[in-house]
């Protein structure tokens, strides 16, 4: 009977050494895969869902004399990806993407709705006119800071 015992014992050890060692070795390789999973969505343009994050609004050009001052967003998805990244609000105007005023876009809306997506990719911030303030958004997330890549500026 007493070997019964410390075979058991043996045993409760073993089980214990394997989940002590499963804790320190293979929950924080699953935390890190998720974050990498989250920043590969971001350098994607992808939203949690798998959504373009572009998609997250709705926006059109604002024209004077056939050049596009701004970008008007008119409708954001409550805690879509633009919302997330820069806290966009219907009403803001966007009048510069990463370092390019938007103007320079020569009235192509698709071309200014490509620009924010890749500025949402690599973290960059935009220029709102919000009311008759201006205001730099940043990006609330920087792929490259999470993992430590450098991105091409």
């Amino acid at each position: 009977m007493r070997g019964y015992g410390f075979g058991l014992i043996g045993l409760l050890v073993v089980v214990g050494i394997i989940i002590f060692w499963f804790s320190q070795t293979q929950i924080p390789i699953a935390k890190k895969g998720k974050e990498t999973q989250d920043v590969a969505r971001q350098i994607a343009g992808r939203d949690e869902d798998g959504r373009p994050a572009t998609d997250s609004i709705t926006a059109e050009g604002n024209l004077k004399n056939g050049k596009m001052t701004a970008l008007v967003v008119k409708t954001v998805d409550a805690g879509g990806a633009m919302e997330q990244q820069y806290g966009l609000k219907a009403g803001d105007e966007i009048v510069q993407v990463a370092e390019q005023p938007v103007d320079l876009f020569n009235g192509d809306e698709a071309l200014a709705k490509g620009q924010l997506l890749e500025a949402y990719k690599a973290g960059k911030p935009i220029i709102v006119k919000r009311g008759d303030e201006t205001v730099t958004l940043n990006a609330k997330k920087s792929p490259g800071g999470s993992l430590g890549i450098p991105l091409p500026q």
